[in-house]
């Protein structure tokens, strides 16, 4: 028996089941599971080991392809934020359902654009604020992010295309 752990080559955006150190049977069937939430659509490669915790020998070694299509934007922003100074923009949001409900906050660039707060409670049919923070932009242009909504399950409720325009301040 050996006691291993995943490690990944995009280690912010994928879970393992089980999520830390564990065991290998030998001669068993071991199962893992790999959940991984690409921020950007297109096809990359993800890089996945399994590596001994006490010898840091690598016991296997696997190249997932990944394959994400765009997301559907359900509400698109045009930002405007001065050329080499941090902004703060606020969104306002409501929640349509008959009870309280988090969302969590995730942005598929966080070199531009991060949410302030990663958790969003708003209560039953209420409103509240999703503020950003724009990073300082070094050139003018335009730049996209999306900006995901998720339940308390992870998964995507609503996805905001927000176009970053640099202005001159």
């Amino acid at each position: 028996a050996r006691v291993v752990k995943l490690y990944s080559s995009e280690p912010r955006d994928t879970v393992f089941d089980p999520p830390g150190v564990f065991q290998l049977v030998p001669g068993a069937h071991n199962k893992i599971a790999v959940r991984h939430r690409p921020r950007a659509p297109g096809v990359r490669k993800m890089h996945v080991h399994l590596v001994d915790v006490d010898t840091h020998e690598l016991v296997s070694a696997w190249l997932l392809t990944i394959a994400a299509s765009p997301p559907m934007v359900t509400r698109t922003y045009d930002v405007e934020v001065p050329l080499g100074r941090i902004s703060h923009k606020k969104i306002r949001y409501h929640n349509p359902w008959d009870r309280p409900r988090s969302f969590k906050l995730l942005s598929s660039d966080e070199s531009i654009m991060t949410p302030k707060s990663e958790i969003l409670q708003i209560p039953a049919r209420g409103y509240d604020y999703i503020r950003m923070v724009f990073k300082q932009p070094m050139r003018h242009g335009q730049h996209e992010a999306f900006l995901f909504l998720n339940d308390d399950q992870d998964q995507t409720e609503e996805c905001f295309l927000v176009k970053i325009l640099t202005t001159t301040a």
